[in-house]
């Protein structure tokens, strides 16, 4: 018989009064010497004073307290199921427990737009050195103060008449991303990506993988961030890298 399943059997013998005087002395004698056998017994008695309690909130707590104390959580199912009337209630808990610890033990991936938000920054130093004129200062101006879609306007307005100036192109679909309108973002940033003349080129394969990110093209989105982490001079390299490891793709 296994040792365990014996130590069970005599306890419940003894805490059920079936032994006779001198049972239950041995018993208690062998309490003292037998480590294995006291660890069990002291768990069968917190067991049975949890399942006792008529407060199932507390039952819980106990119970769950009990099973991280315990060497194996086995041991707790081992008595649930010896004593399946005494203890259902506690069975039923038990397995709610462990359908709960599953979800919260098992690696989670990040949703998308979590993932977005901790990575995407809007805090773009001001690099524009090509362009003049009342309209581009006045969209600087408002960019800096976060009036995006006032900004927006302005960037708009310059892009038709300078449809090549990859700077402005590049604050324009800043402005787009924070104003929640992604495609037209994207349109943008795939554009300055594709020009491999452009000084930002490698900002705009960041935003534009994370803008897939956040409206859900995750495919298209690992593709972007593989092929930046792969680029040992970019700027977003380690960043990549970290962004793949939190999708589960590296």
């Amino acid at each position: 018989m296994n040792e365990k399943v014996h130590y069970s059997l005599l306890i419940e013998h003894y805490i059920n009064g079936e032994m006779d005087e001198e049972q239950a002395r041995n018993f208690l004698l062998r309490l003292k010497e037998d480590k294995d056998l006291a660890a069990e017994y002291k768990f069968e008695q917190d067991l049975s004073v949890a399942i006792s309690d008529e407060d199932t909130l507390e039952l819980r707590k106990k119970l769950i307290k009990m099973m991280q104390e315990s060497k194996t959580k086995t041991t707790v199912l081992r008595y649930i199921y010896s004593r399946p009337y005494q203890y259902a209630a506690a069975a039923v808990i038990i397995l709610l427990i462990s359908a709960v610890s599953l979800v919260f033990l098992m690696p989670h991936k990040p949703s998308n737009e979590r993932l977005f938000s901790s990575y995407y920054n809007s805090e773009q130093p001001i690099r524009i050195t090509r362009g003049s004129g009342t309209d581009l200062m006045e969209a600087l101006r408002l960019f800096q103060n976060k009036e995006y879609q006032q900004a927006n306007d302005y960037f708009s307005l310059i892009l038709q008449g300078d449809p090549n100036n990859s700077a402005v192109r590049f604050y324009s679909s800043i402005c787009f991303i924070e104003t929640s309108q992604y495609d037209q973002a994207i349109t943008h940033l795939s554009q300055i990506a594709q020009n491999p003349n452009s000084l930002y080129r490698k900002s705009a394969e960041w935003y534009l993988a994370l803008c897939y990110l956040r409206i859900n093209q995750t495919e298209k989105a690992v593709d972007l961030f593989r092929h930046i982490a792969d680029d040992h001079i970019h700027d977003y390299q380690k960043d990549a890298i970290r962004i793949l490891q939190e999708l589960n793709q590296i």
